[in-house]
């Protein structure tokens, strides 16, 4: 468990934490490499992103997906809780992502059995999204906002074939709000 506020003097480790918010540890590692070249960074780092992987084989639901944490914080004009999004598709594709993240870096390191791990655990938690959040009659994600099908689009999401469609519906969720952002950080990030 990473701490939902570093330096912490021993709190936010129950509250203030998940996929969200600890992807900081994958991008932080990974945008070092990507601009500086500099492996050490992510030798230094391997183990302790595996580790983290690991533990969130253990936040996976029945379901497939994973929800824990503050998910699309801070919507405007709503209060801080009352996302849009739902926290097990937020927490779900950003998880997602951090495996897709940390695959790359192991590559690089020539560590491909923690590669393929964090690669088929990326697959995994796409299926889930896929199987149990996406509407496909109307290529709509689950939340029907803007942060939902936003990040959708994204993180890759969405097949090709299928990406103009999806994008056709956030053009539509947009429109629907005055053509207005209506998202929390998560959303306002990728939109």
């Amino acid at each position: 468990v990473l701490p939902g506020i570093i330096p912490t003097a021993g709190w936010g480790d129950e509250w203030g934490n998940g996929p969200a918010w600890d992807s900081a540890f994958f991008y932080i590692c990974d945008e070092i490499y990507r601009f500086r070249g500099d492996r050490e960074i992510l030798q230094e780092n391997a183990a302790c992103l595996m580790r983290y992987l690991d533990f969130l084989t253990h936040k996976v639901r029945e379901d497939g997906l994973i929800a824990y944490g503050l998910g699309d914080w801070n919507p405007v004009g709503r209060g801080s809780w009352d996302c849009k999004s739902p926290l097990a598709f937020t927490d779900t594709v950003l998880s997602m992502d951090n495996c897709i993240r940390a695959a790359r870096m192991f590559r690089v390191l020539g560590y491909s059995l923690q590669a393929e791990f964090a690669e088929a655990f990326s697959m995994r938690l796409r299926k889930a999204i896929r199987d149990e959040l996406v509407n496909f009659s109307t290529m709509t994600v689950a939340g029907e906002c803007q942060t939902s099908q936003a990040m959708a689009l994204y993180y890759g999401v969405f097949e090709p074939e299928e990406r103009d469609a999806a994008f056709a519906r956030l053009l539509d969720l947009i429109r629907e709000t005055d053509e207005h952002m209506d998202v929390g950080i998560l959303g306002a990030r990728v939109l």
